[in-house]
């Protein structure tokens, strides 16, 4: 027999066992041990592949070892992200690196004790390590990490640091409710000084919270993640030049999208915060902007151009007390912009005390230059762009702004990404085919990545394509890695939604939507997309309810009457349906919800109007196979209507309907017809995984 030091070596050790796995046998075997074999097949899948082994399985858990680090932590990584997805298993992790030696068939070594000792206080869809892990991966990009605090373990002398991988795709531990093999005192320490201290400062909080701040702020589902949050204003345009209102405006933007990517601040998108550009002139104070969108501080500042030298001027304030708590000016050349948002933003990320990742660090101390005609075209570009709300001219400008930009400076990577947006906006308002846009769209996005490896509304860009393309595996994997490059990107966000929507996840879906509009709560696209998914998964009362209450705070927006349109059609309110159709100042003659309508309530001649409208709008320029499909079934023409929905569904393309084909009750004719039938079956099986 081999000597006990023979077989020491160090190793990492990764324990799981399945959260409530005892209860879960009580109270159904069967899902007990369905829920057993899905934890033994990932594991069986991962550990091997990143290099380990599984040494032991016990009951509902096991241990495995690894060469590295590293290996364990992707495998935990990779591991929940998979239990996390339907069936879901409850799993908790816990990886430590130490000393371990065998004996007899079995692994002994306090590297064991204490892996599984961090493992107990873990939660369903945790990664918890030790503080040695962490040194050992610290620098590496890939990993988010958070220390949750150090703790007192049973049959451990010291307390041990803990460490919590927070990547979007799995859970963040709650640190309130933190439980497991911990020493007894430890527990009692907690329930008296932290009812007495904390407990009380959590209260006063809590108190300041409900006067400060409006409700939806604090009921965020993503809430827990922040620490702090922040607006970015419209700057101050104080060049001699008005028409380079664009340029200040531009600018500020752009700093929003550089603190976009900072994890733990809660930053108000764009389409929000760029609403308050002459705040003051409407009588409006920053408290009161910071009551209406959520957040404890805001910037502001100002621009100057003259030549192409720039001033830019900000102040961070704290809007409660409007006091200001940093303010700086920067005398730079515009070829230097980018420069001077990355410095502003490093700036803010200090004085909110929020820190940046190692590798969003390193990514701010790269300098970047940019051609004065590129950047000039992209900012006009992103101004078409912000205003289009679907107009075909805007979004045409857009692009081409863009171009512009591309052709001045090809190295410019924003520009490729606003590219890239443009042609997503043409599907998105039914302005092009998907097969004329989406591999053009495809092309920029890839640009974008080729210059940029770590731009996050790259990968977004990307995602949106996949999701357009049903291709929903992809779609996720680079929208997440969008969100976590960039974990305030509110289009990541709701394009993340419509992948739960695809895939019959309908709860994770609109816990993303409307987490969407706590992000940018004033844009109503997101308002209108969550009453469209409110509308394909046939809650119409619901949805008929939440649109009212946008309407109140958006009384002549467009897409949000045209969503409570569809809501009432859906509901079989047919003239409320056309009375809110008619409220709006577009589509007024060529809206397929109205050929519906009209032919539920008898009048098929003037369904029939609709229909040659649309029919004749066709030959001039691209109508969606969809719309087309239902103002034809609404004047009984089957034929033609089951024609353009398998052109439609059979192209690829026009996925934002087609998911919910089978629900849909503008064409309930059809559903005896073994041609829809097939469709429908075609269509689940794109979106069964």
């Amino acid at each position: 027999m081999e000597s006990r030091e023979s077989n020491r070596r160090l190793a990492a050790i990764l324990f799981t066992d399945i959260v409530g796995y005892t209860s879960m046998m009580q109270r159904d075997e069967k899902l007990a041990m369905g829920a057993v074999r899905r934890h033994h097949e990932i594991l069986q899948k991962c550990v091997p592949y990143h290099g380990g082994e599984i040494y032991q399985y016990y009951g509902d858990g096991s241990m495995s070892i690894f060469n590295s680090a590293t290996d364990a932590l992707q495998c935990a990584l990779e591991l929940q992200k998979e239990l996390l997805h339907d069936p879901m298993v409850p799993v908790r992790t816990g990886i430590h690196i130490g000393e371990i030696y065998t004996e007899e068939g079995k692994i002994f070594g306090d590297g064991v004790n204490l892996a599984s000792r961090i493992e107990s206080i873990g939660q369903g869809g945790t990664v918890l390590f030790s503080r040695d892990v962490y040194e050992k991966v610290r620098n590496r990009t890939e990993f988010q990490i958070r220390s949750i605090g150090s703790y007192e373990f049973k049959n451990v002398n010291e307390p041990i640091e803990v460490f919590a991988l927070i990547n979007s795709e799995i859970r963040t531990p709650d640190t309130g409710a933190i439980e497991g093999k911990l020493k007894e005192q430890v527990k009692k320490k907690r329930g008296t000084l932290y009812l007495t201290g904390i407990g009380v400062a959590l209260a006063v909080i809590a108190l300041l919270a409900l006067y400060l701040y409006p409700k939806d702020a604090r009921t965020s589902p993503e809430s827990a993640q922040y620490t702090s949050s922040i607006a970015v204003l419209p700057f101050e345009n104080l060049s001699n030049n008005p028409d380079e209102e664009f340029l200040s405006t531009g600018l500020a933007e752009d700093i929003l999208t550089q603190l976009a990517q900072i994890s733990g601040l809660k930053v108000i998108a764009r389409t929000s915060s760029m609403k308050y550009k002459d705040y003051e002139n409407e009588g409006k104070t920053l408290r009161d902007i910071a009551k209406e969108l959520g957040v404890m501080s805001i910037l502001e500042g100002s621009l100057r151009k003259y030549g192409t030298s720039l001033r830019v001027t900000v102040k961070l304030i704290d809007p409660r007390q409007e006091n200001v708590l940093w303010a700086e000016e920067f005398d730079r050349e515009i070829e230097d912009v980018l420069n001077v948002q990355r410095d502003i933003a490093l700036a803010v990320s200090e004085k909110l005390k929020v820190s940046l990742s190692p590798a969003l660090k390193s990514r701010f101390n790269n300098k970047l230059n940019v051609n004065e005609e590129a950047y000039v075209n992209y900012q006009r570009g992103q101004e078409a762009l912000l205003r289009s709300s679907g107009s075909l001219i805007e979004i045409e400008q857009a692009k081409s702004f863009f171009e512009m930009a591309i052709q001045a400076d090809s190295s410019f990577s924003r520009a490729w990404v606003g590219l890239a947006d443009a042609y997503l906006e043409f599907v998105f308002w039914h302005r092009a085919t998907d097969g004329d846009a989406i591999p053009l769209a495809t092309k920029a996005a890839k640009m974008a990545l080729k210059i940029d490896k770590d731009l996050g509304e790259a990968y977004g860009a990307l995602g949106a394509v996949d999701l357009y393309s049903s291709d929903l595996r992809a779609a996720e994997k680079n929208l997440r890695r969008a969100i976590d490059l960039s974990p305030s990107y509110a289009f990541g966000y709701e394009r993340l939604a419509w992948v739960e929507m695809y895939r019959g996840r309908f709860e994770q879906g609109f816990e993303l939507l409307e987490n969407v509009i706590q992000l940018d709560p004033l844009f109503t696209r997101y308002k209108g997309s969550l009453g469209n998914a409110y509308y394909m998964t046939g809650n119409y009362e619901k949805g008929i309810e939440r649109m009212e209450e946008f309407l109140s705070l958006h009384p002549n927006d467009n897409f949000i009457l045209w969503t409570l349109a569809y809501l009432h059609a859906g509901n079989g309110e047919y003239k409320k349906a056309i009375e809110t159709l008619d409220k709006r100042t577009i589509g007024r003659s060529t809206n397929w919800v109205y050929s519906y309508c009209y032919s539920k309530l008898n009048n098929p001649a003037a369904a029939q109007v609709v229909l040659d409208t649309l029919v004749a709008r066709s030959q001039r320029g691209f109508v969606p196979d969809y719309m087309l499909a239902v103002a034809f079934e609404s004047v009984a023409k089957h034929d033609s209507a089951i024609a353009h929905l398998e052109r439609a569904i059979l192209s690829g393309g026009e996925s934002y309907f087609a998911w919910s084909l089978g629900r849909d009750p503008m064409l309930v004719n059809l559903r005896s017809d073994p041609r829809f039938q097939k469709l429908v079956k075609h269509v689940q099986e794109i979106y069964s995984y």
